[in-house]
């Protein structure tokens, strides 16, 4: 798969699946795994995310759908 406009890219290789995120998409997937995190272990409120992170997010997120499904993982 191509690299999206943020420089991200999810692609299978060797029968593993391979994830390049430029570095504030990476900080951006972190911020979000740590909010879900809190949210499940304490109930913490998962606030609404900048527009910047939504956009990163989910051009990752439709790369790693695209490669998952094409495999046939479970999702």
């Amino acid at each position: 798969m191509e690299e999206d406009r943020f420089g991200t890219r999810v692609e299978v290789t060797d029968g593993m699946v391979a994830i390049r995120l430029d570095p504030v998409t990476a900080s951006w997937l972190w911020e979000a795994l740590y909010a879900f995190g809190e949210h499940v272990a304490a109930g913490a409120k998962v606030e609404t995310v900048p527009d910047d992170m939504s956009d990163r997010l989910g051009s990752f997120m439709k790369q790693l759908s695209s490669v998952v499904h094409r495999r046939g993982g479970d999702s």
